[in-house]
């Protein structure tokens, strides 16, 4: 939300995007709040039929961008609709924003190996919070067990540091026991 005493306007270098889209902070996922030059899209599409679909393509995006430049500052309003994907029910369609994260963290391994340990902390981010959303659906349990896995799995030390102290905690309880995790989320 905007605040008029903090507002920081500024041009950042594509690589300082990238870890900026990772952290899904000041530049995120959505594509509602930017403006893009047309040529930018002249034969990128977002893939049909998937769930968080500007995820996978916000990077290419901002990989082509020549110039990127940020304002917190509302430039207009946006409508939050009662039954749009992040406030609708909870479904198994969910977990293509998993998907969508890992072709984004081999996206970076190849061209932003600087903001690749942001993208795997953001990663393993999705993956509790995918673990926490569906935890009451026995038809997600393999899903979720697979995601378990993965964040239990061994992670480098550049990661760690940037999941943030929440963060890595739930990853300690999640490591420890999943019930106990559940609890605490």
């Amino acid at each position: 939300y905007f605040n008029p005493n903090l507002d920081d306007r500024f041009t950042m270098t594509t690589e300082e995007a990238m870890r900026e889209l990772s952290k899904n902070y000041r530049i995120t996922n959505s594509m509602c709040d930017k403006l893009y030059q047309a040529d930018i899209f002249r034969d990128l599409r977002m893939k049909k039929g998937i769930l968080y679909e500007d995820a996978q393509v916000q990077h290419y995006c901002l990989h082509r961008a020549q110039k990127i430049t940020y304002t917190a500052q509302p430039l207009y309003y946006y409508y939050l609709s009662p039954g749009s994907i992040i406030r609708g029910e909870f479904s198994v369609r969910h977990y293509d924003c998993i998907t969508a994260s890992q072709e984004r963290i081999a996206f970076f391994e190849k061209h932003y190996p600087g903001a690749v340990a942001a993208a795997k902390a953001r990663h393993l981010e999705l993956c509790m919070q995918m673990v926490y959303q569906g935890k009451d659906n026995p038809q997600w349990e393999k899903l979720r067990k697979s995601l378990i896995s993965h964040v239990r799995s061994r992670v480098e030390t550049a990661t760690v540091r940037e999941m943030g102290r929440n963060n890595i905690i739930k990853r300690m309880l999640l490591c420890i026991s999943e019930p106990l995790f559940l609890w605490v989320m």
